[in-house]
């Protein structure tokens, strides 16, 4: 379970690699083939952010390939001044964001609710852009550590 929550790789490689390895999880795991696009800055981070934020996007893609019905999704990594930006989208059918949060009764739990306590406690923002049928963009921004 440990190695779940936080798997070595996360502390063997940098965040945007580490990315990539769960890419690599995902199409093994799930089919979902996922294209990564980094601007290859530095991201210095700390390693809180670093956690709640690899299982961030890990959580995402995951509910892609759980709920979107689509075997492609995409991961952006962008540094933005003292911010990193991090976008999992894919072209699936979409929800109402507007109901995150609700407990559906044959769907898992709070999932979305979750991800955007844990993003907002580190001082980020999760943001929801999705429409029935078109598709669904999570993104997450955290602060990074000074230069």
């Amino acid at each position: 379970l440990t190695a779940e929550l936080s798997p070595p790789v996360l502390s063997q490689l940098e965040f945007d690699s580490a990315i990539e390895w769960v890419a690599d999880e995902m199409k093994k795991l799930l089919s979902l083939k996922v294209a990564i696009q980094s601007d290859n800055s530095p991201k210095p981070m700390t390693e809180e952010v670093r956690i709640v934020l690899f299982q961030a996007v890990r959580e995402a893609l995951v509910n892609v390939a759980k709920h979107a019905w689509v075997l492609q999704a995409s991961v952006s990594i962008h540094r933005e001044d003292v911010n990193m930006r991090v976008v999992v989208a894919d072209q699936g059918v979409g929800f109402d964001p507007t109901r995150v949060g609700e407990r559906q009764p044959d769907e898992g739990g709070f999932g979305h609710f979750n991800l955007r306590e844990r993003i907002e406690h580190l001082g980020g923002q999760f943001i929801i852009e999705s429409a029935p049928k078109k598709g669904a963009r999570i993104i997450f921004i955290v602060p990074l550590k000074p230069d």
